[in-house]
């Protein structure tokens, strides 16, 4: 089964980890996917990179795309609010926008989440 970062491979995410989160999210459209897929095989965060791998080059050039690795309960995800894996957090010159949490569930149908999260994402950083 792949891992997230497998599913990512070739996209233009980038790790980012608590020392340099601050420095990576102030300036311009970030989005910030947490994830932990240490469970291996299908999950929650697997089928939402599989989505963002899909979105990731629509939007390539005007926003940056970061992952996090995230055990449950990390003190400085929770600081940031994140409450459940997956979670993402939008950002617009250091400031969240919006948030998305949870994941598809494993009977969901990828093109279809693909266009509505194109569209949201559009909407966000126009």
């Amino acid at each position: 089964q792949r891992t997230v970062d497998d599913i990512l491979t070739g996209t233009s995410f980038q790790d980012v980890y608590s020392s340099d989160y601050s420095q990576k999210t102030k300036y311009g459209n970030v989005v910030v996917f947490f994830y932990d897929d240490s469970m291996g095989g299908d999950n929650y965060s697997t089928r939402l990179a599989q989505i963002y791998a899909k979105v990731e080059p629509s939007f390539k050039d005007k926003i940056t795309f970061l992952k996090y690795f995230n055990i449950k309960n990390n003190p400085f995800a929770v600081g940031l609010g994140v409450t459940t894996i997956p979670y993402t957090l939008f950002y617009k010159n250091g400031k969240v926008i919006d948030k998305f949490v949870g994941g598809p569930k494993p009977d969901f149908h990828l093109n279809v989440w693909v266009d509505d999260f194109r569209r949201e994402i559009s909407k966000l950083y126009k």
